[in-house]
């Protein structure tokens, strides 16, 4: 009876609509910050696989290895490792060659130009995503130029920037509050940053003081901060025009390699004007096709990787392995680090179930990547914060794909996700032990940029097409999500 007066009691019918409203916006709270897992469909993930990887492998010779068959039995002959190595740098070469002939017909109608004196001053970008073999590209072009040209892989060059009159300092590129998942190094003073004494230390200067060599190319655009990304362009534009005012019977050529979220930013800036021989290349991979081109595949992994020759029975092993998987080799056939990642994980077990493989080259992928632009490998503390981030992306743009799997961002897009704390978090957030969770906002475009498992596609200076890459990774991500519990 005295429970039943209690609940009657005047003070207490007035208080149950405020404990009511703070169980609810305790409530909301709770699954705004820990929110429950949903079910995700992807059944057009899945049709849109189908498509992409419906092809397979092509049976038989393709074209490219025909028409350099002289010099795979040349290669298969030779004792020589250093020699046999040589000779498989050309016949790869040959390859992207064939991929990328309006590149090699522009960068012989430079060589062109320098053979019969003729002034040229311009600028080059060469773009194409992570892995797909922008590095080795520039070497068949370095031989073209020869003693002509020089290279400055700008990630090693600006960290020694005291030299060039600028601190240098990592910056975070992709952060929430004072949580940071990604940094780059940045020209923490534009200002007084001196290209020039950049050329100077990485070997452009000729021996006569005050003049360049006549072609200069800047590699890993896209392993510093896209601020820094910006200046480097700036100041080499800049430099062009004031090269040719000062010189118009000269000669300077410059490229500059990256992936295409390091040029974003420059191109899509209006107020500026560009040297006057202004070239963009996307740069393809080496369109390995074919069954009989798994053996280049096997050539380039055991050689340059390995450092060894491979076995005869390795490469027929390979092609069996491969011919079992359309998926993985559509995902190798034009990113030559995939490619890389594919065969190592075929030799060390060509029973590897699709689940099974796919977890371990996610696992290549975002460990090749944070050692080029430090994101975190999923064993590292803040790998699975990165890896859910990776997912809830996936998620949210899974059902406004288009028929080749891009999907559209604004670079306003934002994104949540929970962070779980561990003890060093903790010293950055104060103590999460009320709900052991952290709701993390993230913004879109800076997650998926220097992520390494995306193409790019600029559309205007705020929206970005983006696919996953390869794109299986799309599919896996979501089942991921909607495995977590």
């Amino acid at each position: 009876m005295r429970a039943v007066k209690f609940f009657k009691h005047p003070f207490i019918i007035a208080l149950i609509p405020v404990v009511a409203a703070l169980i609810g916006y305790c409530w909301i709270n709770y699954r705004n910050t820990c929110p429950t897992i949903e079910k995700n469909d992807i059944s057009q993930l899945i049709a849109i696989e189908e498509r992409l990887f419906s092809d397979g492998i092509k049976q038989g010779e393709g074209p490219t290895y025909i028409a350099n068959e002289a010099l795979y039995e040349d290669i298969r002959n030779t004792v020589d490792f250093d020699l046999a190595n040589d000779k498989r740098d050309v016949l790869l070469g040959n390859y992207f060659k064939a991929t990328n002939n309006p590149l090699f017909s522009h960068v012989s109608m430079v060589s062109a130009h320098i053979a019969n004196n003729v002034p040229h001053h311009g600028v080059t970008y060469l773009y194409g995503s992570a892995g797909v073999g922008k590095s080795f590209i520039k070497l068949p072009i370095t031989k073209i130029f020869k003693q002509d040209s020089c290279v400055i892989n700008l990630n090693k060059a600006i960290r020694t920037g005291r030299k060039y009159g600028s601190i240098i300092e990592q910056s975070p590129q992709l952060y929430s509050e004072q949580y940071v998942l990604g940094e780059l190094p940045r020209i923490k003073e534009p200002a007084s940053f001196k290209l020039n004494e950049l050329l100077i230390d990485c070997g452009c200067e000729t021996e006569v003081s005050g003049q360049w060599k006549k072609v200069v190319i800047f590699d890993d655009l896209d392993e510093i901060h896209p601020e820094s990304s910006k200046l480097i362009l700036e100041l080499v534009n800049d430099f062009l025009i004031k090269h040719e005012q000062y010189n118009p019977q000269g000669f300077l050529m410059v490229f500059v390699i990256g992936r295409p979220e390091a040029f974003s930013t420059w191109l899509s800036d209006s107020h500026h004007s560009y040297v006057k021989n202004f070239n963009t290349f996307t740069v393809k991979g080496p369109g390995f096709e074919y069954v009989s081109d798994i053996e280049l595949m096997a050539m380039n992994y055991f050689m340059y990787v390995r450092h060894s020759k491979p076995m005869k029975d390795s490469v027929e092993a390979l092609k069996k392995a491969f011919q079992k998987k359309n998926y993985l080799f559509a995902s190798s056939s034009s990113n030559l680090s995939n490619a890389n990642h594919s065969l190592k994980r075929l030799i060390e077990n060509p029973d590897y179930t699709d689940a099974e493989l796919k977890e371990k080259l996610f696992s290549d992928y975002l460990a090749r990547n944070s050692g080029s632009h430090n994101r975190p490998e999923r064993r590292e503390e803040k790998g699975e914060t990165y890896e859910h981030l990776l997912q809830n992306i996936a998620v949210k743009y899974s059902d406004s794909l288009d028929k080749e799997g891009y999907f559209e961002v604004d670079i306003s897009d934002n994104i949540k996700t929970l962070h779980k704390p561990t003890n060093k978090s903790i010293d950055v957030f104060g103590d999460l032990s009320n709900c052991k969770e952290k709701t993390l906002i993230f913004n879109v475009q800076q997650a998926l940029e220097f992520s390494g498992i995306v193409n790019i596609e600029p559309v205007n200076d705020k929206i970005k097409r983006y696919r996953f890459r390869p794109f299986w990774v799309h599919r896996f991500l979501v089942e991921k999500r909607n495995n977590r519990s």
